[in-house]
């Protein structure tokens, strides 16, 4: 099968995750689902963590996970002095 999924798996990648997915994103969630599953390797899909848990059971038959928190950023200063 052809598909998108085709190059992180090419790649020996082993976590693919699918940031700002919301309740209209279910088809692209579902084909990539399937064309992960369609490499023959094992990839995690995780997703992103707005998601509404009243589509949980939708989520969960296409995507192994989801985050369950915001972003680590660091909100200081820029460092220049790597040493």
């Amino acid at each position: 099968m052809n598909s998108w999924a085709s190059q992180p798996a090419s790649w020996g990648v082993d976590y693919l995750k699918m940031d700002g997915a919301g309740p209209s994103d279910v088809a692209d969630v579902s084909h990539w689902s399937a064309g992960l599953t369609h490499t023959g390797r094992s990839i995690y899909l995780g997703l992103a963590n707005k998601l509404s848990l009243a589509h949980a059971a939708d989520w969960k038959r296409y995507a192994n996970g989801r985050r369950i928190d915001g972003d680590v950023d660091c909100y200081c200063p820029l460092q220049t002095n790597w040493g």
